[in-house]
């Protein structure tokens, strides 16, 4: 990974060493010449695994061509393939549709409760001691059919299957939320790894020019020593630059563990490709638009449901409830084999249950008065996340456009500062390393812009907008 420079010769050339100062001045800027123009038209030797191509590093320079309509619809394909790739490997969202069955399922319990509840009981009973024979019991076994339903119940039942269609309403919201949020998680990753590659790329570039100076500089060195300190500073710069890509490469390789965790193993290839998609910022007022049916809000409206659901239980329990009961059971379990039948209907209701159901009453109505600040809360985070989104969106892509107006410019100045101090010695190598450096500063700035705008667009699409399913 990192590039050394040849140790200099200590003696010029034997031929450079018994000829006047002035001749060799002269062959090294001849060399100086010779060299001109390759230094700021060659690229990597080879390109660095970790790091994008030089193809596709120039084509996300070129600003103004991307997102044209064809790269968007392939984009935009390359985005639903990736997004379904995470749906599929995602054990949230597996779990959520457990919970979604478990919730169906206790709805159908609840209205069981409406239905006839048939009982069998069977018992036998042996009596012995000082009673009359007759009376004993023989242990021959009687069985008892009971059946009850209930009659009025002041919408107890019916508030209980409220309560849970509630309940199974938030877990379909719940299961929404976990998929915005694996969609943004995933897309925000594959974009964030594509940043670190990018950096990647332009820290090889700036390397390699440095290289390339450096071994220029090597060359002059050996024919005029008292330049050896403009070495001293190429190696710096190189030595720096050196240490930036180690971060940069382990950052790659962050990014393609977390990638992994989301799309399962050897499928980073399925993040490639999804910059033209996510070059539009979404209008703030499509956004706000939709911000009244977003999960967090109807999770929380299932909860306010629940609750109110659950005091109207609490209020119809405090009044009478009315059942009929019928039975089929023996007159007396093992004496006779004779049968009795009863139908019987039954009114219950408390007296006094030391205040029990009305402070569940109330602390019940206290939790509804909760759930409703908790919306109103949650409606402004909301509301106030999408403007901070959307502006910082919206100010990265701005900052993106400016940076390839100042790396065009940058680079003439660039160039024509290499060729002043090559053949003119007009420029110092300070100078030269200094705007090799604000080249590949102005290079980095214009990727992260980029990267953050894309990644705050993809959030607000899967949070907010178009990719929220």
């Amino acid at each position: 990974m990192n590039v050394k420079l040849a140790q200099p010769k200590k003696k010029p050339h034997k031929f450079l060493a018994s000829r006047p100062r002035k001749y060799s001045i002269c062959l090294a800027a001849i060399f100086q010449l010779a060299c001109a123009a390759a230094i700021g038209q060659t690229t990597a030797s080879a390109d660095h695994a970790e790091s994008i191509t030089a193809e596709e590093s120039a084509t996300l320079l070129k600003y103004s061509e991307l997102g044209t309509q064809e790269r968007a619809t392939v984009s935009r394909e390359r985005t639903a393939a990736l997004i379904q790739a995470a749906k599929a490997y995602s054990p949230g969202l597996r779990e959520a549709g457990y919970l979604i069955g478990a919730a169906t399922e206790d709805i159908e319990a609840a209205k069981g409760a409406k239905k006839p509840q048939v009982t069998a009981t069977t018992q036998s009973l042996f009596t012995t001691g000082d009673i009359n024979i007759s009376a004993r019991a023989t242990g021959s076994p009687g069985l008892t059919l009971s059946a009850q339903m209930p009659i009025y119940d002041w919408g107890r039942i019916d508030a209980q299957i409220r309560g849970r269609e509630a309940v199974l309403a938030g877990t379909y919201a719940r299961t929404d939320l976990v998929a915005r949020q694996l969609i943004a998680d995933t897309l925000s990753t594959c974009l964030q790894h594509a940043k670190q590659r990018a950096l990647l790329r332009a820290n090889l570039d700036y390397i390699e020019k440095i290289q390339k100076l450096g071994g220029m500089i090597e060359k002059i060195v050996a024919v005029d020593e008292g330049r050896a300190s403009e070495l001293i500073q190429v190696r710096s710069r190189l030595l720096q630059a050196n240490s930036s890509a180690d971060v940069l490469v382990s950052n790659v390789k962050e990014f393609q563990i977390r990638t992994e965790r989301l799309l399962g193993p050897r499928n980073e290839t399925l993040c490639t490709g999804l910059e033209d998609d996510h070059l539009l910022v979404p209008e703030l007022a499509f956004l706000e638009s939709r911000l009244a049916t977003h999960p967090q809000l109807e999770v929380l409206r299932g909860e306010y449901d629940q609750q109110r659901s659950l005091l109207q239980q609490i209020t119809a329990t405090k009044k009478p409830q009315v059942i009929v009961r019928a039975d089929n059971a023996p007159m007396a379990v093992s004496v006779n084999n004779n049968y009795q039948q009863s139908v019987a209907l039954i009114a219950t209701a408390p007296l006094y249950d030391g205040n029990t159901l009305r402070s569940q009453e109330r602390a019940t109505l206290e939790r509804v008065n909760s759930v409703t600040e908790r919306i109103e809360l949650t409606q402004n985070q909301l509301t106030a996340d999408v403007k901070e989104k959307h502006r910082n969106a919206a100010a990265n892509l701005r900052r993106a456009s400016d940076y390839v107006g100042l790396l065009e410019i940058n680079r003439r100045v660039r160039d024509d500062f290499f060729l002043q101090w090559a053949a003119l010695g007009r420029r110092s190598l300070f100078e030269l390393l200094a705007i090799e450096a604000e080249q590949f500063s102005l290079q980095s700035g214009y990727y992260t812009a980029l990267y953050d705008a894309l990644t705050e667009i993809a959030g607000l699409k899967a949070n907010y907008g178009t990719l929220a399913k």
